[in-house]
């Protein structure tokens, strides 16, 4: 089947806004050439082959917890290339059934019918494409408007701002009183948590004095130690 078809289908779309996209780009290229491999052996490969074909367990580790790849009794499993392979042999096996039934000519007629139809799915799935792509951003900013949110109720309990008092000296109560305040100079926009705890860090440094809600009594921040 494979070398009939030698090529498979790529959505640049799907790819883009799956969970591949979590994965390192040394992953991402490896996942490529498993994608080969696998379509060339119709789809079938065991886990112990895989590893055998390409010697980097840990990007092969990396692919599975993203569920780009996925591993069923000991055999690899790619979900987008099995469902192309089953479709492609469903169509050939219904077209040779016609041919049977109807002769050559009625074959090629439902044949030539059917590209047509999977020529206006592709171009409907196209036009869907487009219309995704032109929402992507929209939805971006509204998933990490939420994130933000999550991150703001993250915070207090944090084990970045526990460590971080501790090493610094830093009364943990008072960072906290700090939160809300921060809410009015907070991105919109963080990668991570990480990056969301940097920028309160160093919002706090730059802004050190401020009264307390039990106190009118300014209190500091002191720069941190380095190391």
């Amino acid at each position: 089947m494979a070398k009939k078809l030698t090529y498979f289908q790529f959505e640049p779309a799907t790819y883009l806004t799956g969970s591949i996209q979590f994965c390192s780009l040394e992953a991402q290229g490896l996942y490529v050439n498993i994608c080969c491999f696998y379509w060339q052996r119709q789809c079938e490969l065991t886990e112990e082959n895989l590893h055998k074909k390409f010697d980097k367990k840990e990007l092969i580790l990396e692919l599975i917890k993203e569920n780009a790849i996925k591993i069923k009794k000991g055999n690899v499993i790619i979900d987008f290339l099995i469902s192309q392979l089953e479709s492609i042999t469903s169509c050939k096996l219904k077209l040779s059934e016609s041919g049977r039934k109807g002769g050559l000519k009625s074959a090629t007629i439902k044949s030539e019918a059917r590209l047509k139809h999977l020529d206006k799915i592709r171009e409907d799935k196209r036009r869907e494409d487009y219309i995704r792509e032109e929402a992507t951003e929209t939805k971006k900013d509204f998933i990490l408007k939420n994130q933000v949110e999550v991150f703001f109720e993250d915070l207090p309990n944090s084990i970045q701002l526990e460590n971080y008092c501790m090493i610094n000296n830093i009364d943990k109560i008072s960072m906290i009183s700090r939160i809300n305040e921060f809410k009015k100079h907070a991105s919109s926009k963080y990668s991570d948590f990480m990056e969301f705890f940097d920028h309160f860090k160093r919002w706090v440094l730059k802004n050190p004095t401020f009264k307390s809600e039990q106190t009118t009594a300014p209190i500091s921040f002191k720069p941190p130690k380095k190391a």
